[in-house]
């Protein structure tokens, strides 16, 4: 029995890792120099796409994610809801260039997720039962507010609104 339970906790946390993998992948901008935006930017279908896998992948192994995991998880999805909230009215053909002001998010986002999950094959993967469910599976609310608060997002909000408006004059 033990065993069926650390493959569940292993799996959920490979999950992880590979969706960090994913927010790392870049492409280069053509607009005239070398610029990086995460692949999932190049349009509003594959942003879309992406956010869609990304939420359904990341609730599939939540019960058996650490409680470090989960709750850099649950931070990763309200930056995630944040940005789509920013992007519901931008034109897709903005969205690369959004994506090369937002790219340093993508990277230091998955960076934290892969170190939260490779903790657990550091430590907590000897532990043969999940962590407690009575743990709070979210950051403290000021916690989330200053992360969220430091993000290229948030202090480029005018970005997008000026996408939107851009969009809007066509």
């Amino acid at each position: 029995m033990s065993g069926k339970l650390l493959d569940r906790r292993i799996a959920a946390h490979e999950k992880v890792i590979a969706l960090a993998t994913e927010m790392r992948v870049m492409v280069f901008s053509e607009s005239g120099e070398v610029r990086r935006a995460p692949q999932v930017m190049i349009s509003r279908d594959a942003f879309e796409d992406w956010f869609t896998r990304f939420t359904q992948l990341s609730l599939e192994g939540t019960s058996w994610l650490s409680t470090t995991t989960k709750r850099e998880v649950n931070f990763a999805q309200d930056y995630l809801i944040t940005l789509h909230f920013y992007l519901e009215r931008v034109p897709s053909d903005q969205f690369l260039g959004l994506g090369e002001i937002i790219r340093q998010d993508f990277v230091d986002l998955s960076s934290s997720l892969e170190k939260t999950a490779f903790t657990f094959f550091q430590s907590g993967v000897r532990k043969l039962q999940p962590d407690s469910l009575d743990k709070w599976h979210k950051y403290k609310r000021t916690e989330t507010d200053r992360r969220l608060g430091s993000t290229l997002l948030i202090t480029n909000q005018g970005a997008f609104s000026q996408a939107q408006n851009d969009g809007q004059t066509r």
